[in-house]
């Protein structure tokens, strides 16, 4: 995972789509965010808790969802999703004002991410589809290895 976010950066030339144009303008694909954080100074000690970290991560996805609702909006791109904690990879890296990488300090980081997994499952058996729908379904029982609990 960390290798992949190492990878996560803006690429040098973005591919244009030659058969797209938006009034007029050749577009691109895109399937990254980059937000820009300006402040005379942010606090990046590393005693922080991540809860703590400056902008805090709470604070970045309200921006980034701003942004993304209003393009959903917009263009009425029902694939364009909001983001969470829980369900994107992210990095924060903090840069000079040149947009230069920051002299190595022992006390601060230099960048913070993270990346959230989210999975469910729901587990039905014969016994629960019978008394909870009211009718049996034959494919139960031809699968391997099913049986009534």
């Amino acid at each position: 995972m960390r290798e992949t976010l190492l990878k996560l950066s803006p690429v040098p030339q973005p591919t244009i789509l030659q058969t797209l144009t938006i009034n007029g303008k050749l577009v691109y694909q895109a399937n990254a965010l980059e937000i820009v954080f300006q402040k005379d100074a942010f606090d990046r000690r590393r005693v922080l808790d991540r809860d703590d970290h400056d902008p805090k991560p709470e604070f970045i996805f309200k921006v980034a969802n701003g942004f993304l609702a209003k393009l959903r909006s917009i263009t009425q791109g029902s694939d364009v999703k909001l983001l969470g904690e829980q369900n994107a990879l992210w990095r924060l890296e903090y840069l000079t004002d040149a947009q230069e990488e920051l002299p190595h300090d022992p006390e601060l980081f230099r960048e913070t991410s993270g990346f959230g997994i989210h999975g469910s499952l729901t587990v039905v058996n014969k016994v629960f589809l019978t008394m909870n729908v009211g009718t049996t379904y034959p494919i139960f029982d031809t699968l391997p290895g099913t049986q009534v609990i």
